[in-house]
């Protein structure tokens, strides 16, 4: 059993690295919380307290305390979100050829989210585990001439997240657990740039800011059972700091040495699941992600100077109710409402990340084939505001022009997960 565990633990994690690679989207910020296949069908209503499987940790990981045999879960998200741009303008568009692009279809690609999780008792009451997540992505992609490319063309942003952990039932419905994050990052960003001429005059020139880095956090949690019926359940997941070396790319004029320093947020997360009867269940959720650290986009480029983009974020509240009915020992359907706060001020939103406020819509359900074996599957659509970019080409943007542009937004999910238990 020790040697399948390891066997397993190796394949998650080169699968997730591929699959990190392949497939990256946006989500609210540029959080992903597609990390569960059970806990989607509930918008994520039982993040913090689910315990029917392992692929809660990633929000608590003292829910690893409530597994009495060895489980793996692997976990599969499909996000088609869109993000159609209208009415666009850009006060540099007069340096692109004549005629760029005032709209696009979708700025915004499909994904598949990888998730891994394995875990095993080592005596009564103690369990270890690991998880393994793309907790963070984001991927939009412009035409290259459109009328706002000198502010965005291609921003494309994923990480790996590789989560050891350990839980611990400390007294008979108390349990605690905590675990480290080893968290790699990489990011492309390119637009258009626009270098003086020995005229006086001004040329637009393609560029791009490749990088990457390693960084390290930690996670714990609590889950509390103060009665037979009630479970409640609290996480936190750290803030990581990164500072990613790479390379500016400017067409024509040559390749120099880049850096970027960037946090990917803390989040606090708290909930509850309440059994009304054996059948019928109901649970709910608030978590809090602190986007302030997030103010401004810096890349330094010592040959070239420093390129700041103001983002000024705010911390972000998401809020989500549901409930679960258990129709026999086979099946169980799930559905859930979510609202998901948008952490982006109107003043400084950009066409990178082009994010309004989301209301989520929820289905699930879960099938046991048998007593090893089990198959969860959850979808949700996302009803995402209307946003605006207005931006008047002032302060740190004066040297990409002012850019305004209309965007109508929507998101799917579906995902699928698989359970083993031996």
């Amino acid at each position: 059993m020790k040697r399948s565990l390891k066997a397993g633990v190796a394949l998650s994690v080169m699968a997730a690295v591929y699959g990190a690679q392949q497939g990256r989207a946006e989500a609210a910020g540029f959080a992903l919380k597609e990390q569960s296949g059970s806990s989607l069908g509930q918008a994520f209503s039982n993040a913090s307290t689910g315990t029917d499987d392992i692929s809660h940790m990633f929000f608590n990981p003292a829910i690893l305390a409530q597994q009495t045999k060895t489980q793996f879960v692997v976990v599969g998200s499909y996000v088609a979100p869109v993000a159609e741009l209208s009415n666009a303008s850009g006060d540099l568009s007069f340096l692109n050829p004549p005629g760029g692009p005032t709209s696009q279809d979708d700025i915004s690609e499909d994904a598949v989210i990888p998730a891994f999780y394995a875990a095993t008792p080592i005596m009564d009451g103690l369990v270890v585990g690991i998880g393994v997540n793309v907790p963070f992505g984001l991927v939009t992609e412009y035409d290259s001439n459109w009328v706002g490319n000198f502010h965005a063309i291609t921003s494309d942003l994923s990480t790996l997240n590789i989560n050891p952990a350990v839980a611990w039932e400390i007294h008979p419905g108390i349990s605690i657990g905590a675990g480290l994050q080893i968290q790699y990052i990489e990011a492309e960003l390119s637009n258009q740039q626009a270098v003086p001429t020995g005229e006086n005059g001004l040329v637009g020139t393609f560029a791009r800011v490749d990088g990457d880095d390693w960084g390290v956090g930690f996670n714990v949690g609590a889950l509390f059972e103060p009665t037979d019926d009630l479970t409640l359940g609290f996480g936190y997941r750290s803030e990581i700091d990164h500072t990613l070396s790479g390379t500016t790319t400017v067409a024509g004029i040559g390749v120099f040495g880049a850096s970027a320093d960037t946090t990917t947020p803390d989040m606090i997360s708290g909930g509850f699941t309440y059994d009304i009867d054996d059948q019928w269940s109901v649970s709910g959720e608030v978590q809090y992600t602190l986007w302030s650290d997030f103010d401004e986009l810096v890349v330094v480029t010592p040959a070239l100077g420093t390129n700041t983009t103001d983002e000024k974020w705010n911390d972000q509240f998401f809020v989500a109710i549901g409930g679960a009915y258990k129709l026999n020992d086979s099946w169980t359907f799930r559905a859930g409402v979510a609202f998901d706060e948008s952490p982006i001020p109107d003043a400084t939103r950009t066409p990178r990340v082009p994010g309004a406020d989301r209301y989520w819509l929820a289905v699930g359900a879960s099938y046991n084939v048998n007593e090893w074996f089990g198959i969860d599957a959850g979808y949700s659509h996302i009803f995402v505001d209307d946003s605006k970019v207005r931006l008047d080409g002032t302060g740190n943007d004066a040297t990409r022009g002012g850019v305004s542009g209309d965007y109508e937004n929507s998101i799917d999910l579906f995902a699928l997960q698989a359970r083993f238990s031996f």
